[in-house]
């Protein structure tokens, strides 16, 4: 079974990004995927602050990435950009640690204006970390994000959008499993 690790940079614990993810998550699991998530807000922030590449949270966050056979990177946009949390993550990162797997990035903005921060600020770095196979990024606004009454449902133009999204996650993956097996393998 593949792995996902699903990471959420938002630094609330009742975030919109949140239930969306957690919707998502679940979607992910009816495909098959064994799926964990990570919110970066319960890391201890000293250790992420000061790079602490030692700290038993943050050696278990970079393992659970380490394998982990996609990833999802979830962040809202604060001030043009993806939050600090995020940041501070993936600075404490091996270089590589993206490497060989899936990646989507996702964003929720107040304005369309926030929608650069996936292709101008997060994919970078990601590219940086050795992600070779990034999905275009998932941009919503905040204000999509309003869950129904109760928190039962969310618009459905934002379902359609992750739902393709979501299939281009499963394509993508099969493909990059492909690919690894014929790097490591030959054909």
């Amino acid at each position: 079974m593949s792995r996902i690790l699903i990471i959420n940079g938002s630094p609330s614990a009742t975030s919109r990004t949140g239930q969306l993810l957690s919707h998502f998550a679940g979607q992910l699991a009816e495909d098959g995927w064994q799926v964990s998530e990570l919110a970066l807000r319960t890391l201890p922030a000293e250790a992420l602050l000061s790079a602490d590449f030692n700290a038993l949270p943050l050696t278990a966050a970079a393992r659970d990435v380490a394998q982990a056979d996609a990833i999802v990177v979830a962040t809202p946009v604060y001030k043009a950009a993806y939050t600090a949390l995020l940041k501070a993550f993936l600075d404490v990162l091996p270089q590589q640690a993206l490497a060989d797997k899936s990646v989507l990035p996702i964003a929720s903005g107040g304005t369309l204006a926030h929608y650069g921060v996936i292709d101008y600020a997060l994919k970078p770095v990601l590219s940086a970390l050795g992600a070779t196979y990034t999905l275009p990024g998932f941009f919503v606004l905040d204000a999509d994000l309003k869950t129904a009454q109760g928190g039962a449902g969310f618009n459905p133009e934002i379902l359609s959008r992750l739902e393709s999204s979501r299939v281009a996650l499963n394509h993508l993956h099969r493909i990059d499993a492909a690919a690894v097996h014929l790097r490591h393998y030959g054909s």
